[in-house]
């Protein structure tokens, strides 16, 4: 049965390791001699991995679904870097977290119980996030990103030196994501990239290279106020060679673009 099982999912699997390496973690607590194990109904694909995992933790408490995973596997999915940490997830949501964190272990990297934590294969957030025919665990990425952007606002506007370094670093990203009219994003990046801002990315971090990186991403919405921010770090700030250097190639693309 094992060996009948074992070529199934090698033909299952088309190749992708993570199929094999998911569905046997799945398996291996039926691994003695089960006689139903070779006609055992493997899943097709990655996504119906996922939707069979959430069914069988969830079973039909549609509830516990949006009030505790749906929050906390959505933030992980739309995460930057490493991820976030199990305090992170609870600073964003105000749930208990190690529970949601435990079950759903096997399809994240990070260490239990403190993490940082993101997702095992980037397959896990494209079911999530992307996946047309996941219709029942689907979670607006958008909604996402404005949830994390909104708390680091919230806390941290009138004192931006007691941000963490995520939040310093991947804020701009994280609104650039959040699907907001153009009065909204510009009035938010006016309340975000402020002098105390700056500072306290340069401060935190050493330089102001990851700002550079940001007014690149800021250029596509609000180009003038990334071509400003650019002046000042050249003109204004005790920025190294290379930060003014990346400074002025997106002054020299912005100004091209204009014309």
């Amino acid at each position: 049965a094992k060996n009948t099982l074992a070529g199934r999912i090698s033909h299952a699997s088309q190749g992708i390791f993570l199929y094999a390496h998911l569905v046997l973690d799945e398996l291996r607590h039926h691994m003695p001699d089960d006689p139903g194990l070779a006609e055992y109904s493997l899943p097709d694909g990655l996504s119906q991995l996922y939707q069979a995992f959430l069914n069988r933790e969830l079973g039909t408490d549609e509830e516990r679904w949006y009030a505790e995973f749906e929050p906390i596997l959505g933030l992980i999915a739309v995460a930057r870097d490493a991820g976030f940490t199990a305090t992170q997830l609870h600073e964003f949501t105000g749930l208990p977290v190690t529970q949601p964190l435990r079950l759903c272990n096997q399809y994240l990297v990070g260490d239990l119980p403190e993490g940082p934590f993101r997702p095992f294969h980037r397959s896990l957030s494209e079911f999530l996030l992307e996946d047309v025919e996941n219709s029942d665990y689907h979670i607006d990425s958008a909604t996402m990103h404005r949830r994390i952007v909104d708390h680091y606002v919230s806390h941290y506007e009138q004192n931006w030196t007691l941000c963490d370094v995520y939040g310093l670093s991947n804020i701009i990203d994280h609104a650039a994501a959040a699907d907001l009219s153009a009065s909204e994003s510009r009035r938010l990046f006016s309340r975000i990239l402020t002098n105390g801002f700056v500072t306290a990315v340069q401060n935190r971090m050493g330089w102001l290279y990851s700002l550079v990186e940001d007014l690149a991403t800021l250029a596509e919405s609000e180009p003038a106020l990334a071509a400003d921010l650019c002046y000042e770090l050249i003109l204004d700030r005790p920025a190294n060679s290379l930060v003014i250097q990346h400074a002025l190639r997106l002054l020299v693309r912005l100004g091209t673009e204009s014309q």
